[in-house]
């Protein structure tokens, strides 16, 4: 009878994710689809190619932090880990995320506690990989920026300067014991309610795991080397697509121009509140672009952007949820098959 329930309540949650699946897509999905039935179809081939490479390399990332500790996990096994953990992203609205990355890693052998610190790891190179492009567009771009939008240009430098006190600051405290023990002892001082402690906690959970293999890292250099040009790699892949967008559109653009704005939307996106119910990127995104492109290519461009970044990684997310589900329900069937024959 519990393996009955189970089945049966596995169903309802496949039942209840069919439903935020549909309501997801009709509220910020629809207007992409609309885009990409409007766009020319070697655009949207080399839109996908995009979106896909980005998702190879950021398997090769993943696949190159875990094989010290899961020798036998693949850059293939880093890329449907890269798509489902953006499927779960969507169909939780961000809660589940980290969760289902640190499952998926215990999944294929690596210990929970070191999940976290491979998911800290990874934003960390993130950060750092647009953080690079970002001061480069500035030697670049800065002063053209400056020009157009003093404010805009205000916000790219902030953002970077935050984005590094992030990095600098997790990389501080998983280096040294000391200052680690300092902040939770200053913290547990400051935070006196369950929820804030909680948070806390977590939070020196993934310091104490990013530790080893920070440690490691440092050691070998080339590790370290590779992995910083691979989050290069597969942010160029991401930031390329706006400019294949215009090359479909009457707008004219020149490559970097249209790479490195790309690259400042991205970092103020994580520093500018949501206003009026749009996303920071499309917000960002339209402000920076539109004086360059128009509103009409800019609103086209961030739409095929949205694709490559969100709804391409979800739906090969969603292919693969469905494979293991799928799978794992017919395990459970069988297993419910058995037992009645055995007890007959």
């Amino acid at each position: 009878m519990k393996k009955k329930l189970k089945l049966a309540l596995n169903v309802l949650l496949v039942v209840v994710i069919f439903g935020v699946i549909f309501y997801v897509v009709r509220t910020s999905m629809e207007s992409v689809f609309q885009q990409l039935a409007q766009t020319n179809l070697a655009i949207i081939f080399l839109v996908v190619w995009a979106g896909l490479l980005f998702q190879l390399i950021e398997g090769a990332n993943i696949q190159t932090m875990i094989q010290r500790s899961v020798k036998k996990f693949s850059i293939y096994d880093g890329f449907w880990c890269s798509c489902y953990t953006a499927f779960m992203r969507v169909i939780t609205f961000g809660a589940g995320t980290i969760v289902a990355e640190v499952l998926y890693y215990r999944d294929k052998g690596l210990a929970s506690s070191k999940g976290f610190g491979l998911v800290s790891l990874r934003m960390i190179f993130y950060k750092a990989a647009l953080i690079i492009f970002s001061i480069v567009g500035l030697i670049f771009f800065g002063p053209q920026l400056l020009q157009e939008s003093p404010s805009l240009f205000a916000g790219v430098i902030a953002g970077i300067v935050v984005t590094f006190l992030i990095i600098a600051g997790l990389l501080a405290l998983s280096l040294s014991i000391t200052l680690q023990t300092l902040f939770a002892m200053l913290a547990n001082k400051m935070f006196k309610s369950d929820k804030w402690r909680d948070r806390i906690d977590e939070l020196n959970l993934k310091v104490f795991s990013i530790r080893e293999m920070v440690l490691h890292l440092l050691q070998d250099r080339s590790i370290l080397i590779k992995l910083i040009l691979l989050n290069l790699g597969k942010l160029f892949f991401w930031f390329i697509v706006p400019w294949l967008v215009f090359q479909g559109e009457t707008a004219s653009l020149g490559f970097f121009e249209c790479f490195f704005y790309t690259a400042f939307a991205s970092i103020l996106a994580g520093i500018i509140p949501t206003p009026a119910g749009l996303g920071s990127l499309e917000f960002v995104f339209t402000l920076l672009f539109r004086p360059l492109v128009g509103q009409v290519a800019a609103i086209s461009a961030l739409l095929l952007y949205r694709f490559a970044t969100y709804v391409l990684p979800f739906l090969l997310g969603l292919g693969f949820a469905a494979y293991r589900k799928r799978r794992s329900l017919k395990q459970e069937v069988q297993e419910i098959k058995e037992e009645d024959s055995e007890s007959k």
